[in-house]
Parts: structure tokens; sequence; C-alpha cells
């Protein structure tokens, strides 16, 4: 995770997705989640920037189940959100919406 985030930092976004993925699968076999979450979520984002809206939307499918299986009321509504935004990018109305709205439910329960 350290090694992507550096990466990231120095726009080597390649470097950056290679680690992340590395971590991602590291933390699979482990059966680490919070760091599954956190790797998936990243390695989301650098897909979504470089426009591969399917590799971004595996990618936080991924980080949404090993925050539910925390059970982790901060970041299931994170990963909800950001799986809302790439099916609007999609052009994929009625999933996103409805993808919002759980994540508003969650959110209101927490509160």
């Amino acid at each position: 995770m350290l090694l992507g985030e550096t990466a990231i930092a120095t726009e080597d976004f390649g470097e950056a997705k290679a680690d992340f993925q590395e971590a991602e699968r590291i933390a699979q076999q482990m059966n680490i989640y919070r760091t599954l979450a956190e790797a998936a979520f990243d390695l989301a984002n650098l897909d979504r920037q470089a426009g591969d809206l399917e590799g971004a939307s595996r990618s936080v499918r991924i980080a949404l189940v090993a925050s539910r299986h925390l059970g982790d009321r901060y970041y299931v509504p994170r990963d909800l959100t950001a799986l809302a935004e790439i099916k609007a990018a999609e052009n994929n109305t009625k999933e996103a919406d409805q993808l919002f709205e759980e994540a508003e439910d969650v959110l209101e329960a927490f509160l």
C-alpha cells in the first residue's frame, strides 16, 4: 500500500496500479479485509481515472464486499457511492440511483 501511495505521489500510475494489485492479492490470500478494501478502492480510483470503468467497477465491488465483511459503517457508504458514480458514468442511471439510495440508507442507520 505504501509503495502504491508513493508511486501516486510521484505520478507513476502504472507502478501504483501494480502495487495496489499486489496489495489486493496478498490481502485476499491472508483475509486482511481492511487492507483489501483500501487496496481495491485505490485501484478502482486509478482505473476510473484511466477511463477503465469496468476495472473500476470490479475493484469497487471487491472493496464493498470487504467493507461489508468488516461491518464497516463508514466505508460501506463510500464504496456504494463510488460504485454509483461509476454506474452513472456508464449511463446506468437506474442502478446508480439504487446504489445512491442504499448508501443513504446505510448513513441514516449509522446516524
